[in-house]
């Protein structure tokens, strides 16, 4: 299986007037968070991002950023969040497109191809002309496809096991019943034998007194 991409979203700038002045902060922190992505900083990028968080302007791409960092550092919960955050925080179908991708692909790392099949099938609906999300879905078909006969051979281990185990239970049952007939046929054979002891006994005494 070839390594999934996923997409990360460089700094876009604003017009800065006198009231974005936040929005300028948020870029900064942003710009700075870029840098420690690009360099392998995944940790210090995360951290940077999450400084912008509180410019709601810029929500979209701190989320998406931040998601980009957790993904790279395997915190796959975590980048779900953000990814989905990133997904409500635009009306773009582009942008909507780009995260959904991502999303499915965290959803494709924690091993859940069901909703990573969902996730690639949004952004193909967003976005029809985008290939490797088509190229991922059938990645995710091919896993979901492969987890649902993995499920169903256990399944069918699980019931041959139990099928087996009554099997050994009725046996057990039916070796309990023969041993039980049989002590008792030998109890029954004791106990005429002592009967045919007794009786010849009693006919030797007899024997005995004719004389």
């Amino acid at each position: 299986m070839e390594p999934m991409s996923i997409r990360f979203l460089y700094i876009l700038f604003l017009c800065c007037t006198a009231s974005q002045l936040s929005a300028q902060e948020a870029e900064d922190f942003i710009r700075k968070g870029n840098e420690s992505y690009k360099s392998g900083d995944y940790k210090n990028a995360e951290v940077e991002y999450k400084r912008a968080e509180s410019n709601k302007e810029l929500d979209y791409i701190t989320s998406f950023n931040q998601g980009d960092a957790l993904y790279k550092m395997e915190r796959y919960e975590e980048a779900q969040t953000a990814f989905e955050k990133a997904i409500k925080s635009t009306g773009d179908k582009k942008e909507q497109a780009n995260a959904h991708y991502n999303l499915g692909n965290t959803y494709l790392s924690q091993q859940k191809p069901s909703e990573a099949v969902n996730s690639y099938k949004e952004t193909l609906k967003l976005n029809p002309k985008y290939a490797q999300a088509r190229y991922n879905l059938s990645l995710a078909k091919q896993m979901l496809q492969q987890q649902q006969q993995q499920q169903q051979q256990q399944s069918d281990q699980n019931q041959d096991g139990d099928q087996n185990q009554d099997q050994q239970q009725q046996d057990k049952g039916d070796k309990g019943e023969e041993e039980e007939q049989k002590d008792k046929g030998e109890q029954q054979q004791q106990q005429q034998d002592e009967g045919d002891k007794e009786e010849q006994q009693q006919t030797g005494e007899r024997k005995e007194n004719e004389i």
